[in-house]
């Protein structure tokens, strides 16, 4: 909220979160799952949410200190999601979730052109979202 209107984005703030979640950051892979869950900042995807919250210990909950309230433990997120997508939806969701793993190569991917004469150029590969390709 303390960015300008013109700089409030919930779809990339999701995409940013995304991001994160590839960095192994819990509670990124928490608010990205509520934001697919709920359909926030991008259209409502049970699958990508539960490829999100399949990222998190099934007994944390959706926030490290919940108030009363938010005690809700992915545990049970998971459930409610599973009879929603069905088994072909989880194994689907499953597929994704592996997709937000660290990189293999480090925090960033790049890609090596090779020109005419042989030198090659390393340039970073252009981000796309696992749920929402852009």
């Amino acid at each position: 909220q303390a960015a300008p209107p013109s700089l409030r984005d919930l779809g990339r703030g999701v995409d940013e979160f995304e991001k994160a979640t590839r960095l192994s950051v819990p509670v990124a892979a928490s608010l990205a799952g509520a934001a697919y869950r709920n359909g926030i900042g991008k259209p409502r995807n049970p699958v990508c949410a539960y490829a999100f919250y399949y990222r998190l210990e099934p007994n944390q909950y959706v926030w490290s200190d919940p108030p009363p309230a938010l005690k809700e433990p992915i545990a049970s997120i998971l459930t409610e999601l599973e009879a929603e997508i069905g088994d072909a939806g989880v194994s689907e969701a499953k597929n994704i979730s592996l997709q937000l793993l660290p990189s293999r190569n480090g925090t960033g991917d790049f890609e090596y052109r090779k020109f005419f004469f042989g030198e090659e150029q390393a340039k970073p590969m252009a981000w796309k979202s696992v749920c929402a390709p852009q």
